[in-house]
């Protein structure tokens, strides 16, 4: 170990100084290896190879710091995009805007006399591999950080298929299956779905035979909203009278399925189209009065705290320094415009 703490990283414990490549040389095998180095050195190989990817990204963002330094932003058909910390998804955009941009990227490198940043064929195909990765976190992220459509229901659906996701596979090189592997222990780790958000997927039609659970799993769900169906009922026994229906000529035969057990009535049922949640609950008063108060209460919890953060992140913009005195009021008006504009003029362009 003590060749690495005095070559790999003369300057400290930061990625940025690791010497990979004569890390890569040091810990390949040889003959001469005991059982016990030969084990050492197989693991390093697995986290090397997943520290190549990060040490990628992080060229990657010294090259965008580099072009807006320079100011040759504009050389490029489209402008390179910051990794962003603290915003989701911000290492995929950028890792989109270098692949959009690569030769003239390289190009301009090389005019400032940067070929140490140049990125090769290899890079280059890492961070193709690396994109496709990423792309479906933010098709996931993207469903639960939604404004305004019901989200919660996204979240168990998007624990499974990340999970799905992040399983290495054979045709994976070693730092993808590693980082593969980093991601899936991460997401059992932070990505812990609880009861709310199954009754959310229970609640949304297409899913609501909950196959991604165990059969216990499922009968716990079932049983947490009979006992929301009954504690709805006892705060409004008024749902229990069925709502007037007009009569026909064919009233003496009419098949009234109110009354019955609303969670077997659902479970068995059709369920049409439910593209749109909330409006396929409000057309079930009748059949289904108890679960879809229990689907207003559930489905109207956001999956994130995104659109929230969203809006804090504006109000930071309109209070500032130089508006200290703003009235509460035209702080919410202003919100209120803000929000109102930006959906019109989303809705405009589809």
């Amino acid at each position: 170990m003590k060749p690495i703490e005095a070559i790999a990283k003369p300057y400290g414990n930061t990625l940025d100084n690791v010497n990979l490549l004569w890390l890569q040389n040091h810990i390949q095998d040889s003959n001469e290896d005991s059982y016990l180095v030969k084990s050492l050195k197989a693991k390093a190989q697995k986290e090397l190879a997943a520290m190549v990817s990060l040490k990628l990204i992080l060229k990657c963002k010294e090259i965008v710091t580099l072009f807006k330094r320079y100011g040759i932003m504009e050389t490029l058909d489209t402008s390179l995009k910051q990794a962003i910390e603290t915003r989701w998804n911000s290492k995929l955009i950028m890792l989109q805007s270098f692949q959009r941009n690569i030769d003239k990227v390289n190009s301009a490198l090389k005019e400032h006399n940067r070929e140490d940043l140049v990125l090769s064929s290899a890079e280059q195909s890492e961070i193709s591999l690396l994109i496709d990765f990423l792309s479906v976190f933010k098709e996931e992220t993207e469903k639960l950080e939604a404004e305004n459509s019901p989200t919660l229901q996204y979240y168990l659906l998007s624990y499974y298929r990340l999970r799905k996701h992040c399983l290495p596979n054979d045709l994976d090189h070693d730092g993808m299956r590693n980082l593969r592997q980093r991601a899936y222990n991460l997401l059992e780790q932070k990505f812990v779905p609880d009861k709310l958000h199954k009754i959310a997927t229970f609640l949304w039609p297409h899913f609501r035979n909950l196959k991604m659970l165990s059969a216990n799993e499922k009968e716990e769900v079932l049983n947490e909203v009979r006992t929301m169906c009954d504690k709805v009922h006892s705060q409004n026994p008024l749902l229990s009278t069925p709502p007037k229906r007009m009569k026909d000529d064919y009233d003496d035969w009419h098949e009234d399925d109110y009354g019955k057990d609303e969670i077997q009535s659902y479970i068995h049922g059709v369920p049409g189209d439910s593209s749109d949640l909330f409006g396929w609950w409000r057309q079930q008063e009748r059949q289904f009065p108890k679960l879809r108060r229990v689907a207003q209460m559930i489905l109207g919890i956001p999956a994130t705290s995104a659109p929230s953060e969203r809006v804090f992140s504006t109000a930071g913009c309109v209070i500032s320094a130089r508006r200290s005195n703003i009235s509460p009021e035209n702080v919410d008006n202003i919100l209120f415009l803000h929000s109102y504009l930006n959906e019109k003029n989303k809705k405009s362009q589809t």
